[in-house]
């Protein structure tokens, strides 16, 4: 690529920079809140001074962003000087609150652009912290590597429904949705029905659709009257701004309101704009009735809505960020999207940012009303070797744990394990991987054996090891089965009796392979470096899944079209847990899909509401629709991360959905320094 030159100034005439900016919006990514339609609309709420930042690549734009600056002071001594990426840091202003926000990029440049206007940024002396979002996480990559310090100000996900996967497979919308879902509509559309036909109406001009933006506000208003972020149409620049948006874009098929009604009884109006083929849902405005709880106006609603665009040949009904019980439960796919204060490296910010963190740190736990019951959990994994010499573990460890509501954790039963033959290298690792529980049947693997405990009693009713083991993962049985996920030959192997098996590669040629049937790899200690490093086998579908760590991704062994590319960073386990698959990254992510479509719904960074965490994050376990088991091994000397004092291992319980830690066990206490499975421990 050419050299890309960046400048700033604050000296672009409104009309110059609106020609700038169509330009560059023809060779864009379609983006709603980066058109014009958004951005001018914006700039003229503004009544102060703004920046343009530019990049250029050969005299031709190729990047645009406007900023804001604002000088604050917080928490009494901490002054800054803040720039504002299409926001101005006014509550007022900003509540009209833009979504998927980034600079402004030509298709094909993106990522080298943004970081360069970051860098450029950043090189400024004309401020001290930058502020962005709601954005996806490829516009704060740059920020990320730009040696700045992140405070993360509100986390979301941007909720989605694949119309175009709809309309492919043919599938009735409703019956895609929880057997709990399809009965709240149904029984709301009988109720509703009892008033008169319910009907789905469109706005068929700007007069009409500004009068149905006035009818909306009482029922909006009313509905977040008592909330901290209040309802935007009680604020004159909210109203102005999409009675504006409206009269200039409704004509050109930018913006679309609904109303949905039964007989003469208002239900809803839905806002929403138009991205090419894309609904964005902006905002509702819902009629409750707070005597009759059949009656669920947004669940009607938008169930109503998705199914019109679905008609229309739209591809997605996106309903945008918020963390909404309705939005999970309607939707079929996700991002994560996030608001950001990012920081340059001075003391103030330090000493304000430790402060924060130890406030948090021992701010009193909030006891949640779905987790009532204690947790009983079967751990796997070993204790590090105290001494130099030897494995790095020297003791394999099972425990069978219960622990309370509030975090404390009490033995049920333990085992222990050394091997007693010469199986295997001197230094082979002695530590139980993953395992899985079938039929009453606990299945684990050390680095080369399969062993078979009974439960509740943990007798040990089985083992063997095959001269191909080498780095085992994982082991889990499917059909009667073992499926045995052998690291060291990046394979899976389907174990039938001892001497009858199955290889499925994980490599995309055969020829990459290092399997020669007449050794035994049991003996040597290593055959890194692995290509793709299997970790976690799963079954969806009846069919074999594997997850591969280093090209962060999961394959059906059987059908190599068929793939789940979770990305993120290293990917180590996983766990089916109904319509959701939950995997881990080692950085500390845990990301949930869709077991059918099988595309993102959730996703959770723990390093953004655990400060200092620290560890190599591995096994995960769901215990609700909202919380989520995760397990982190101490940080190994071996490992690029750079193992500390204060690393131990450890299992922590997090609500997925507030994105808050519950409570946290110490497990290197327990003898358990790194940790592999978290399986269910009831076993009742």
């Amino acid at each position: 690529m050419h050299q890309i030159f960046v400048e700033h100034r604050n000296s672009y005439s409104k009309e110059k920079l609106k020609q700038l900016w169509l330009a560059l919006y023809k060779k864009s990514t379609p983006n709603f809140f980066l058109s014009w339609s958004w951005i001018g609309n914006w700039l003229n709420s503004l009544d102060g001074e703004y920046i343009v930042c530019e990049a250029r690549i050969n005299d031709e734009t190729v990047g645009l962003g406007i900023l804001v600056q604002k000088s604050i002071t917080r928490n009494i001594f901490v002054k800054s000087k803040q720039l504002h990426l299409h926001r101005t840091g006014n509550e007022k202003l900003d509540q009209t609150w833009i979504e998927y926000n980034d600079f402004l990029l030509a298709q094909g440049t993106e990522k080298a652009v943004r970081k360069s206007m970051v860098d450029h940024l950043v090189q400024s002396d004309e401020w001290d912290e930058i502020i962005i979002g709601a954005s996806q996480k490829a516009a704060l990559t740059p920020f990320h590597m730009a040696n700045l310090n992140e405070q993360l100000v509100w986390h979301s996900h941007s909720y989605q429904v694949d119309l175009t996967h709809l309309r492919e497979t043919k599938k009735e919308y409703l019956a895609t949705l929880s057997k709990n879902t399809r009965y709240q509509i149904n029984r709301s559309i009988r109720s509703y029905e009892k008033l008169g036909e319910i009907q789905l109406s469109t706005a068929s001009s700007s007069q009409e659709a500004l009068s149905w933006l006035a009818e909306a506000a009482p029922f909006h208003i009313n509905r977040w009257r008592n909330t901290t972020v209040g309802s935007g149409f009680t604020n004159p620049v909210f109203v102005k701004f999409h009675q504006d948006l409206i009269s200039k874009n409704f004509d050109r098929g930018f913006v679309d309101l609904i109303k949905v009604s039964a007989g003469k009884h208002v239900i809803c109006y839905l806002y929403n704009f138009i991205q090419d083929n894309d609904v964005k849902f902006y905002l509702s405005a819902n009629n409750y009735d707070e005597n009759d709880a059949t009656y669920k106006p947004g669940l009607v609603s938008h169930y109503l809505a998705i199914k019109h665009y679905l008609n229309k040949g739209f591809d997605v009904y996106d309903f945008m960020a918020g963390e909404s019980q309705y939005k999970r439960s309607l939707s079929s796919m996700s991002s994560p999207i996030y608001l950001s204060i990012f920081s340059k490296p001075k003391l103030r910010f330090t000493l304000e940012n430790k402060l924060r963190n130890l406030k948090d740190k021992y701010k009193k736990r909030s006891a949640l009303s779905s987790q009532a019951n204690a947790i009983k959990v079967i751990l796997t994994g070993g204790q590090e070797n105290a001494s130099k010499d030897g494995p790095q573990y020297n003791n394999a460890k099972i425990l069978h744990c219960e622990i309370s509501p509030e975090g404390a954790l009490s033995i049920l039963n333990s085992v222990d394990y050394s091997p007693t033959t010469s199986l295997q290298s001197k230094n082979t690792n002695i530590i139980y991987k993953s395992g899985s529980i079938n039929k009453a049947i606990l299945s684990v693997v050390t680095e080369t054996e399969v062993h078979k405990y009974s439960l509740p009693d943990f007798t040990l009713i089985k083992n063997y090891s095959l001269p191909c083991f080498n780095d085992l993962h994982h082991v889990f049985t499917h059909n009667e089965k073992d499926y045995v996920v052998n690291t060291g030959l990046d394979s899976v192997i389907e174990v039938i009796d001892e001497k009858d098996t199955k290889h499925f590669s994980t490599l995309k040629s055969s020829e990459l392979s290092k399997y020669q049937p007449n050794k035994d790899y049991r003996q040597i200690e290593s055959t890194k470096p692995h290509l793709t490093h299997p970790n976690f086998g799963f079954v969806l579908n009846n069919k074999l899944w594997v997850t591969r760590c280093d090209t962060m991704d999961a394959i059906c062994l059987e059908d190599d079209s068929l793939r789940i590319d979770i990305g993120q960073n290293l990917v180590h386990d996983g766990m089916v847990y109904k319509n959701n698959i939950y995997f881990t990254n080692v950085d500390g992510q845990v990301q949930v899909f869709d077991t059918e479509t099988r595309k993102l719904k959730l996703t959770s960074d723990l390093n953004h509401f655990i400060p200092d965490l620290e560890g190599w994050c591995r096994g995960v376990l769901p215990v609700s629709a909202n919380l989520v088991l995760v397990g982190f091994s101490k940080n190994r000397a071996s490992k690029k991360l750079n193992a500390t004092a204060h690393s131990y291992g450890k299992i922590i319980l997090i609500d997925i959905l507030k994105h808050q830690k519950v409570w946290e066990v110490n497990t290197s206490a327990l003898g358990l320094d790194a940790i592999f499975s978290i399986l269910p421990g009831d076993q009742s």
